[in-house]
């Protein structure tokens, strides 16, 4: 998995529209997805869906969810909320092949040109 979020990293490094989650030094990381932040959320994923990629968004924010409603604290957590409507994760599973990354990676870089 590290290796394929790696690859990833390597592969979109130069797509300024896409930022990559800081790793921490101090943290032991191993991806679940690879999380990345990028411009232009839904197209991106309609784009990719539409080359037989599926990707999925950042989990929905616990304060959004309807129980809070009356609570009134939608915009108290703009990190939350920013990260849900820019974030895309990638998938990293341990099966997925390097020319699989590579496909991916090439149809992104094609989305932003």
């Amino acid at each position: 998995k590290i290796a394929n979020f790696n690859l990833y990293k390597n592969l979109l490094q130069d797509v300024k529209d896409i930022k990559f989650v800081n790793e921490l030094d101090y943290c032991n990381f191993i991806p679940f997805r690879a999380p990345v932040t990028v411009k232009k959320l839904n197209g991106l994923c309609k784009y990719l869906e539409n080359n037989s990629i599926q990707s999925r968004g950042f989990f929905y924010p616990l304060h959004n969810q309807p129980c809070f409603n009356t609570l009134n604290i939608i915009n108290e957590y703009p990190n939350s909320n920013f990260l849900y409507n820019n974030g895309l994760a990638l998938p990293v599973y341990p099966s997925l092949k390097e020319k699989d990354i590579i496909y991916v990676c090439d149809k992104i870089r094609e989305y932003y040109k």
